[in-house]
């Protein structure tokens, strides 16, 4: 199967790091969601390209999305009459969910173009939403699974915790997340009304799940000596990814379909600082070795947390600029 053109330079630039021919450039051009003022935050991306989240628009809260360089402004669309929207999740038919505040309590929400409407269950804080259109979300205390007028309460593990808290599903409608148990947080898997524990690495105190594709593969981090460490869940085993040298501390936070991985790492020289790292297989590397050298921000830009990634290897990541200081959500692309 051929890769996708995203990823194909995802790997000339591991090949380039493993003393690889110097054709193999990294090709990665970085393109600003905003100037840094307005408090972006990106909750999702989906193998469109499509970003969601929401930024800080005349004081107000306000739900986004951003296509191709451009942002429509979600809000008024959502609910004009109240103050705070926030877009949650989007799949690949640009169906969108989130939550907006009314003043009293956080209400969930479905956007389908400018159709907006409530989502069954009344659930609260909607966290993803997949192709299948099902939807999790949280309220109250507990997470939820909605398929259309069903809504099922997600479980923990038995003699455990009496719920899980859900963080993601796929297109196959299995559903990652974490619940407490008597020997700590343990990332979890739920599928078919199934909740199963993934297990831990040696040595960890707790385990949280961030993001998993849909060949059930999890991503996050555990927790060994107070710091936290990147791991992959799959096949039935958990490991730790991967470390750049200098490693004080790791989590992953997005996974796609070929099992390429975005999240940061912390690093203890020349001073404790974070940067946005990519781990595939066996490899791992810094974002900023993606960006094409005659990019002309890569003088200035330092990525900082690797967020999001699809499967036509699109990311989004946040980084800093050297000449304001401010920090900008930036997306990565070949076009």
């Amino acid at each position: 199967m051929k890769l996708p053109r995203g990823l194909s330079a995802i790997l000339a630039t591991l090949l380039c790091a493993s003393g690889a021919p110097a054709w193999a450039q990294p090709g990665y051009h970085l393109v600003p969601l905003d100037d840094g003022s307005a408090g972006t935050m990106v909750f999702d991306l989906n193998r469109r390209g499509d970003v969601v989240g929401m930024r800080t628009v005349a004081g107000e809260t306000h739900a986004f999305l951003w296509r191709a360089g451009t942002f429509t402004d979600l809000h008024d669309t959502i609910d004009p009459a109240v103050s705070y929207t926030q877009a949650a999740g989007i799949n690949d038919f640009s169906r969108i969910v989130g939550d907006k505040w009314t003043g009293e309590d956080f209400e969930g929400f479905l956007l389908r173009g400018t159709q907006v409407s409530p989502i069954a269950g009344s659930i609260d804080f909607p966290f993803d939403i997949n192709n299948r259109g099902q939807i999790i979300g949280d309220s109250g205390s507990s997470s939820y699974l909605v398929d259309g007028a069903n809504v099922t309460r997600l479980e923990g593990l038995p003699g455990e915790a009496d719920s899980m808290h859900s963080v993601a599903l796929n297109n196959r409608g299995v559903i990652t997340g974490y619940t407490q148990t008597s020997n700590g947080v343990r990332a979890v898997l739920w599928q078919d009304g199934t909740v199963m524990d993934l297990g831990t690495v040696s040595g960890a105190q707790t385990t949280f799940a961030d993001d998993l594709n849909d060949r059930n593969q999890v991503v996050g981090f555990a927790t060994i000596s107070g710091s936290s460490h990147a791991m992959r869940w799959r096949d039935g085993t958990m490991a730790l990814l991967p470390h750049l040298a200098g490693e004080a501390a790791s989590g992953a936070q997005s996974i796609n379909n070929w099992g390429v991985i975005v999240g940061s790492t912390t690093l203890s020289q020349p001073i404790f600082h974070s940067t946005a790292t990519l781990w595939w297989g066996s490899r791992v590397v810094e974002l900023d070795s993606l960006v094409r050298a005659d990019d002309p921000l890569k003088p200035f830009v330092h990525l900082l947390y690797g967020n999001q990634i699809n499967d036509r290897g699109d990311i989004v990541v946040t980084g800093v600029d050297s000449r304001t200081n401010a920090q900008i959500v930036y997306f990565m692309t070949l076009f």
